[in-house]
Parts: structure tokens; C-alpha cells; sequence
């Protein structure tokens, strides 16, 4: 049952451009085309930057703090991606009705939409990591670090997944509550936008002044975190261990908890009574000011629809 519904969600995602037989081969080589292009320029500022970190790092023999930069980066881009991505796809997805209707167990659902979650970050951690671990080898020429570094890597979007799910979980809790209100899922949302972009430009900058006044002498001990995470990569056992076992069993832990109120949170809309009709004159309007009045109608009916069109308005006149 969960490989079924995993296979339904993948192919939801692609629904829109295989829709329609007219026109399908055109829009599969642009889309692909698109992704190329996107994929690529992904990869060369992932190079980019591991180049410039791991010359100074590794050379100076301090890998572990290169292991912690590119894991902590991992992690921040797939938590701020699958915040997103979690609340659209495990509480939002418009079969929810539908699925409920069906003799499908909850945790079955909870856990093929939290593998699609995952298979997408796992995509794009393949972006930071290839590039990252290319140039560890490269440079240190060390095959053990290089293994410990993909091991490691590859158990970050498993914990960056459960927490954003915890996230997500949250927003929907607080939507439930709110009846709904697009309004406050977008005010949450920015909420948290600005929290995430804060916390990653002092981190950036934090790091960018380090490296400007980078001594390799004095560096050791002076970062116990960050080098407890880099030693995990380098197989140091209790921090290797430390680090799995808390991946691992965190996103153990949100499938348990999520999966006990599941049902009530995505069932929110389930039997709710529909609008009662009540009759209006009807006055005739000018076409400007109609349509006008319902995009605006539109607009504000849904937290996507603001946050896509208002924010970026927002960050135009910012700019």
C-alpha cells in the first residue's frame, strides 16, 4: 500500500505536464531542458564553494571543520525546503477526503508522504554533496573521511525532514484552530521566514569572518558543535554514532507522534457543512471592477496564491 501511494503522489507531481497529448514531447524537452539548466548552475555554485572552503580547510588540515560547514549548509537548505514542502504534502494535498474515505491506515499515509518529502530532499542534497565530497577526495586524497562524510550526509534530510514535519505539523494544528484562516498561515509562514533568513545570515556571516581570520593553531576546541559534528564525519565513534542514531530516531519519533492525530488534523475539513444559500440581488458591475474584485477575492481565499504573489511584491519594493 505505501509503494502504491508513493508511485501516485511521484506521478501527481508531473500530472500538469503530461496532462494533455497535444504538445507532450514539446513540454517533456523543455521541461527537461529547464531542469538541466537549473541542475547544472546548482552544481557549479555547490563546486564554487566547496573549492573555496576546502583549500583553506583541508589544506590546513583541519577537515572536520569543512565536514561541519557543508553539514550545517545541508541542513539549513533542506529544513527551509521541506518546511514548505511538508505542509502542502501532508496536510494540504486536496485527495485528503478521498484517502480518508478508503480502508487506508493513517500511519500508511503518513509515512508515503514523508517518503516523497524525503526522495525530494535527498535530490537536492545530492546537489551540495556530490560537489563537497568530489573535492574532499580530491584535495585530501583520504577514502575513509570521504565515506564517513557520505554516510553522514545522507542521514541529514532524514533529520531535517522530521523537523520540518514538527513544523508543519504545528501550522496545521494552529490553521485547525483558527478555522482555517489563509491570513494566519501566511503571517506564520512569514513569521518563520524571517526568523530562518536571520538565523542563516548571521550564520553565513559568522562563517564568512571566520574565514577571513582563519588560524589553524587556534581554531581546535574552539568550536565544540560544529567540531563535534565534523568529527562524525571523520568516523570518531561517539560522534558518528551521536549524530545517526539522533537522525534516525527523531524522524522515528515525528512518525509516531504525527501519525497518533493525523486523521483529526487533515480531517479537518472532513463533514464540515457546506455555506448556506442565502438569495442576493444581483448588481450588474463594470468588467474591470468585477474581475478586479474577484482576484482580490482570490487572492486572499489562499496563503499559497498570497504568499507567492504578495511577498514577492513586497520583496520588489524592498529591493
Amino acid at each position: 500500500m505505501i509503494k502504491l501511494l508513493v508511485k501516485n503522489r511521484l506521478l501527481g507531481f508531473f500530472s500538469a505536464i503530461l496532462r494533455k497529448s497535444e504538445g507532450k514531447k514539446k513540454r517533456i524537452v523543455l521541461f527537461s531542458v529547464l531542469l538541466a539548466v537549473a541542475g547544472v548552475s546548482l552544481l557549479a555554485s555547490a563546486l564554487s564553494f566547496s573549492v573555496t572552503l576546502g583549500s583553506v580547510l583541508i589544506s590546513a588540515g583541519v577537515s572536520w571543520l569543512y565536514f561541519s560547514i557543508i553539514i550545517v549548509a545541508e541542513f539549513s537548505i533542506l529544513f527551509f525546503l521541506s518546511i514548505f514542502e511538508t505542509k502542502s504534502e501532508l496536510f494540504d494535498c486536496k485527495d485528503n477526503d478521498l484517502l480518508l474515505s478508503m480502508p487506508i491506515k493513517a500511519s500508511a499515509l503518513l509515512v508515503s508522504r514523508l517518503t516523497v518529502v524525503l526522495l525530494l530532499n535527498y535530490i537536492a542534497e545530492a546537489v551540495i554533496l556530490l560537489p563537497a565530497a568530489f573535492v574532499y577526495a580530491f584535495i585530501s586524497l583520504d577514502v575513509v573521511g570521504t565515506v564517513g562524510f557520505v554516510i553522514v550526509s545522507l542521514t541529514i534530510p532524514l533529520l531535517a525532514t522530521a523537523l520540518a514535519s514538527g513544523v508543519g505539523y504545528l501550522v496545521a494544528i494552529i490553521m485547525k484552530k483558527t478555522g482555517g484562516s489563509s491570513l494566519v498561515s501566511v503571517i506564520a509562514s512569514l513569521l518563520f521566514l524571517v526568523a530562518y533568513f536571520a538565523g542563516y545570515t548571521s550564520l553565513m556571516n559568522g562563517i564568512e569572518g571566520f574565514l577571513l581570520n582563519f588560524d589553524p593553531e587556534t581554531v581546535e576546541g574552539s568550536m565544540p558543535v560544529l567540531e563535534f559534528i565534523g568529527r562524525s564525519a571523520s568516523f570518531d565513534l561517539i560522534p558518528f554514532l551521536t549524530v545517526v542514531l539522533v537522525s534516525c530516531s527523531l524522524s522515528v519519533v515525528a512518525c509516531l507522534v504525527m501519525s497518533s492525530k493525523y486523521v483529526n488534523v487533515i480531517g479537518m475539513n472532513v463533514g464540515r457543512s457546506s455555506v448556506k444559500y442565502e438569495a442576493r440581488e444581483s448588481r450588474q458591475k463594470k468588467p474591470y471592477v468585477a474581475l478586479t474584485k474577484k482576484e482580490l477575492a482570490k487572492f486572499f481565499s489562499s496563503a499559497t496564491y498570497m504568499l507567492n504573489g504578495g511577498l514577492g511584491f513586497i520583496l520588489l519594493v524592498v529591493a
